[in-house]
């Protein structure tokens, strides 16, 4: 500790360099911290959105072409079905084109049957029944807007040419997936004047025995007919469409490890140019008797300084960045209400540990190999 006046002294003598080396390390950890959250992000969906009693049915040519209603009531039909609710995306905007939102239309019969997990007391679902303007709002959308049971909120479509009016009658519980919004199938299509059309049905099995004979079942029903269809379990189904960003995280992992390199790099090569300007210091030292290792333990501690000062802002920065994705784009979905795994934060940790002792061993231990006579020649 009795050189730590020192090691701060050392730092601040070039602040401008000090202060920019802290900043790219910081900005290359934050830009890996994100990066390699990633992954955590689409178990976390996964794991939030699935559930082994529910099956999800779409177009076999895929999720953007529709399918009719009509195919409700062979589903409902089948053996082991418990409920079945059509499903349609309406992506909106709520006040300005920054706040995006997803809001889902669903059949009010018996949407409460088909997401019981999602906290849908029987007076809300009575409710929600009789006003046809009603939506039930997930708790984290909530707060983003500051609503209130009561509110009445509009929406403008994305996809859709239509604006819809309505009233918030409830909350869904903190197990609902958290951009989840939940409206009434038929007011979406008295708005479109285009009724008929669903984008996905999703269906509650009596039990997870069951679900394979659904499976099975409805393989059959609509084989050869004018919308074939894929149904799968809602874990298989996520899965899969987790699957399509794969190459993508994949891609961007890549890039924030060679961020990392590249500043790594950087950060060596500043630390030797001040090692080499500081070669007559570090020579009168050695000429006072000062030991080789207390000399090269505070060059690669003022280093390690640096590259920890780094590490926790840029770890701090990426945990900001990911909170406030909510208030900048609620799109995203659940992918939008995550936390930085504890075990990304230690490595952001650990990895600016390794460029800071790193940059800071190779030059110190080059210039003190150096004869001292020499290196005090130099001076003049």
């Amino acid at each position: 500790m009795k050189y730590l006046p020192l090691i701060l002294h050392n730092l601040m003598r070039n602040r401008r360099r000090t202060i920019l080396t802290t900043l790219s390390i910081g900005l290359s950890m934050a830009i890996y911290a994100v990066v390699a959250t990633l992954p955590a992000i689409a178990t976390g969906y996964i794991k939030a959105s699935a559930s082994s009693l529910r099956i999800v049915c779409h177009n076999k040519a895929g999720l953007f072409y529709p399918l009719p209603e009509a195919y409700r009531r062979p589903i409902l039909a089948a053996a082991h079905v418990r409920a079945a609710s059509g499903f349609v995306f309406f992506g909106s905007i709520y006040r300005d084109p920054h706040e995006q939102v997803a809001a889902y239309a669903v059949d009010p019969d018996q949407f409460d049957a088909v997401w019981p997990d999602w906290g849908v007391t029987s007076a809300l679902a009575a409710q929600f029944r009789q006003l046809r303007t009603a939506i039930i709002v997930a708790p984290p959308m909530m707060r983003r807007f500051a609503w209130h049971v009561g509110q009445r909120i509009t929406l403008r479509g994305t996809g859709y040419p239509v604006s819809l009016a309505m009233e918030v009658i409830g909350q869904l519980k903190e197990t609902a997936l958290p951009d989840a919004m939940l409206f009434r199938r038929d007011y979406l299509e008295e708005a479109l004047l285009d009724p008929g059309r669903v984008n996905t049905f999703w269906i509650a099995a009596a039990d997870s025995q069951s679900v394979p004979l659904i499976l099975q079942e409805f393989k059959k029903t609509f084989a050869n007919s004018g919308n074939e269809v894929d149904c799968e379990e809602e874990s298989v189904f996520v899965t899969n469409m987790a699957a399509g960003v794969k190459s993508v995280i994949i891609v961007l992992q890549s890039i924030g490890f060679i961020v990392v390199v590249i500043v790594g790099l950087v950060a060596g090569n500043t630390a030797a140019m001040a090692v080499r300007e500081r070669a007559g210091e570090l020579a009168v030292m050695q000429a006072l008797g000062f030991e080789t290792r207390i000399i090269f333990s505070t060059v690669v501690a003022e280093n390690l300084a640096i590259a920890l000062a780094g590490g926790i802002l840029g770890a701090a920065a990426s945990h900001r960045m990911l909170r406030s994705l909510p208030m900048l784009s609620a799109s995203l979905g659940p992918l939008a209400y995550i936390h930085i795994p504890l075990s990304v934060l230690t490595k952001c940790l650990l990895m600016s540990t390794l460029i800071g002792v790193s940059s800071g061993v190779l030059p110190a231990a080059i210039q003190l190999r150096k004869d001292v006579v020499q290196s005090l020649r130099q001076i003049g």
